[in-house]
């Protein structure tokens, strides 16, 4: 074989071995991408938060899973999609009932306070006796200098009655028969009720304690009969309106949801709650 046929030779292989080398790494790939198993979760809004904080810290160690988080739907929502197979964890902010429970599993994880909270308009008012809250819902008290603060109407903004903050609040202050003013503003996620109190003056509603202090919000945070909403008064059952958020979860889990329950429910999940703002609660609560 003379030197041109040999160099065309070896050319040849060369290139034989590039484009298998090529298709296998190819394959290694697809391989990879196809391995990598899903977990869908979907449920109560504001309980994300907390879930997407342990499913990015389950994903940096565990590469072959993909934690997918399905459009919020309420507690009843997620109880229901695990049951029908739609889901693979459901997740609340609020206590589940008896019947809700049947045929799945359910842990709380963590605390958050609901605080009832105001536009910096009205930083002259700090404090709610639980009475006025109620004659604030009423309509009975209509303008902030009845409560010193500016003579300007109050603006309610208030959550459905099937959302986890109005159950709370009925629950805690408002009782079931009290009829809310028709002036108030009915918000379906809590996210409207963040953006409106931040950019609208004289508003006042419930929102979450946790994300009003990581997110730094510019809001007048309101104690009630006296007690500061903090995560302090939390642990130690001073403040009232808390909300337990847990998940739910088939019997038999899938494996990849198996492994990923048992991270929420390690130490290691614990100390990534804590770091998050909200109190965790452990096993020995």
């Amino acid at each position: 074989m003379n030197r041109n046929s040999l160099l065309t030779a070896l050319l040849a292989i060369t290139t034989i071995i590039g484009l298998s080398s090529c298709a296998a790494s190819s394959q290694s790939q697809t391989d990879s991408i196809q391995k990598k198993q899903e977990i869908r979760i979907s449920g109560s809004g504001s309980s994300y938060r907390v879930f997407k904080k342990l499913a990015a810290a389950y994903e940096k160690n565990n590469p072959n899973t993909k934690i997918i988080f399905k459009p919020s739907n309420q507690a009843s929502g997620g109880v229901r999609g695990v049951k029908d197979d739609i889901l693979d964890i459901g997740v609340s902010s609020r206590e589940l009932t008896a019947e809700e429970l049947e045929g799945i599993e359910y842990r709380a994880i963590a605390e958050d306070a609901l605080i009832m909270a105001t536009h910096i308009s009205v930083k002259e008012v700090t404090n709610l006796e639980a009475e006025e809250l109620r004659e604030i819902y009423t309509g009975e008290i209509s303008n902030w200098k009845d409560l010193g603060g500016p003579d300007a109407k109050i603006i309610l903004l208030d959550r459905s009655e099937d959302e986890t903050a109005k159950i709370l609040l009925r629950k805690q202050y408002l009782g079931k028969d009290l009829k809310v003013t028709p002036s108030a503003s009915v918000l379906h996620k809590e996210k409207y009720v963040v953006d409106i109190l931040q950019n609208t003056p004289y508003t006042i509603g419930p929102i979450s304690l946790v994300q009003s202090l990581v997110e730094e919000l510019p809001i007048n945070r309101l104690s009630i009969d006296g007690i500061e909403p903090s995560i302090d008064n939390v642990r130690n059952r001073k403040y009232k309106m808390v909300r337990v958020i847990g998940f739910v979860w088939k019997e038999e889990p899938s494996t990849a949801s198996s492994e990923f329950i048992d991270f929420v429910l390690s130490p290691e999940a614990a100390e990534e709650i804590e770091k998050a703002g909200y109190a965790a609660v452990r096993k020995t609560q």
